[in-house]
């Protein structure tokens, strides 16, 4: 590089890191962006009960409080309540992670994507209140919130990431619209108390342990439109008694439903020259007596 292009990129790194500046309040640390007028709530050590406020004071100016940077409250084990005000529309990957002691939380109206591992091991977060504008929750969002008891999936949302809901095992039912296009690999994976679900008739693939361990689940209804079980898909579903499986699918994955030993019924709208299945329990009773052209009962308990 030429001495010309090197102090020009010195200059852009020193105006960068002018840009911006760190404020330390009574209980918070922000950080300041006087170009874009506006400020965030940097990683800190926080406890007990705080309330962000949506504005700050520095140098006579104002600043709205728009943000939470990544991991921003990450392990604070004493953290016992937080109140967001209404101008935070971001809140950072894993902001939240390990907050054992924080109870409930109200997600502000300007979020539209929960971020990866948000609330991941909040382990006594019992009620969250998600707004209208989400969009997208991502991977292990509220995985290991094990006090978390139902949550409203809200209309707009259309993704819902691996492991978002992965053991939370006081969850007892879930619903959801059918915006929803995509249930990430183990979504609900050790959801052991979750007895139903409705699941969006745009699901097209069943991922891989989507309800793995889900141990109270006595009854689900796959979408019409589903044309895969991925491997493990129902394993460890022990309250299962029977599953319609619609004429879409074409494949079963190994394992899908292993150790489901209340499972004796299962409805097939297929032909079963069509589907390739890998479980061998199923793969057996393939040939099952048929009802009519399309219809089969299969009659068995899956016990691998």
């Amino acid at each position: 590089m030429n001495k010309p292009k090197l102090i020009l990129s010195t200059l852009c790194i020193v105006m960068t890191l002018c840009a911006c500046s760190e404020l330390f309040g009574d209980s918070l640390s922000y950080k300041i962006n006087y170009d874009r007028k506006c400020a965030k709530v940097k990683r800190g050590w926080y406890t007990g009960d705080v309330v962000i406020p949506e504005k700050i004071e520095s140098e006579g100016n104002i600043y709205p409080v728009n943000e939470l940077e990544l991991i921003a409250f990450f392990g604070c084990h004493e953290l016992t309540s937080i109140r967001l005000p209404k101008s935070i529309n971001v809140i950072g990957p894993h902001a939240f992670d390990g907050c054992v002691e924080l109870t409930e939380v109200k997600i502000p109206c300007r979020i539209t994507i929960l971020e990866e591992g948000i609330f991941n091991g909040c382990s006594k977060l019992k009620e969250v209140t998600l707004p209208e504008r989400i969009q997208r929750i991502e991977a292990f969002a509220f995985n290991s919130c094990e006090s978390l008891t139902n949550i409203n999936i809200p209309d707009h949302v259309n993704y819902i990431g691996n492991h978002a809901f992965g053991c939370c095992k006081s969850l007892t039912q879930i619903s959801m619209s059918d915006n929803v296009e995509t249930l990430g690999q183990r979504v609900f994976n050790k959801c052991s108390s979750l007895k139903s679900i409705r699941i969006s008739n745009a699901i097209t693939c069943i991922e891989r342990g989507a309800f793995n361990g889900c141990e109270a689940l006595e009854a689900i209804t796959l979408p019409s439109g589903v044309d895969s079980l991925a491997a493990f898909a129902l394993t460890n579903c022990k309250a299962l008694k029977s599953i319609t499986i619609p004429e879409t699918i074409e494949s079963i994955g190994w394992y899908a439903f292993c150790d489901c030993t209340s499972l004796s019924k299962i409805t097939c709208a297929f032909e079963p020259q069509k589907i390739v299945a890998h479980d061998v329990s199923i793969a057996e009773q393939i040939n099952a007596k048929t009802i009519n052209e399309s219809l089969f009962i299969i009659l068995v308990v899956f016990c691998v």
